[in-house]
This record gives C-alpha cells, structure tokens and sequence, in this order.
C-alpha cells in the first residue's frame, strides 16, 4: 500500500480560524461517515466510548456559537476535518 499523507492548514478569513486536517486515505465510508456527523450533534449510543470529537465540538459550540465547531468530509481519496473557531488576535 501507498504512504498516506497528513496536510494541516491554517488560516483567518471572516474572523474565523480555519484548521484543516486532510490525508490521502481511503476516507470514510458514508454509514459510518453520517454515523460521524450524528454523534457531533447529539451523543448517540456508539459513542460512549468514543466521547472526544462530540465533546470538543459541543465544548466550542457552547463557547463561541453554533457556527463554529467541527466540519468531518471524507471521499474515496480522503478525508478532511474542518475545526472553526473565533480569531482572537
């Protein structure tokens, strides 16, 4: 199999820090992606366990607002993770 690369991005735009995380793997498939996607939202069972993307995302949805927070996309050629805060600077 390939290397699998891991890129960070940053950037302001809007007021808005932008933290991408995006690799070149197989991505996520769509079930569990939405599976992903719902437990940001709303802890559902599956996640007990797995409490970390769901408690950062509430934690900063509760501290700055619902448009920020965390953005999960995945395709066959990967997957990106969107984090949204303020910029305070």
């Amino acid at each position: 199999s390939g290397n699998i690369d891991i890129v960070i991005d940053v950037s302001v735009c809007d007021s808005t820090l932008i933290l991408l995380v995006k690799d070149n793997g197989c991505g996520i498939e769509e079930t569990r992606l939405q599976e992903i996607r719902d437990g940001l939202e709303r802890r559902v069972d599956w996640m007990k366990n797995s409490v970390g993307l769901a408690n950062v995302h509430q934690r900063i949805r509760t501290a700055f607002g619902s448009e920020y927070g965390l953005v999960i996309d995945s395709r066959p050629s990967g997957t990106v993770i969107q984090l949204r805060l303020p910029a305070m600077f």
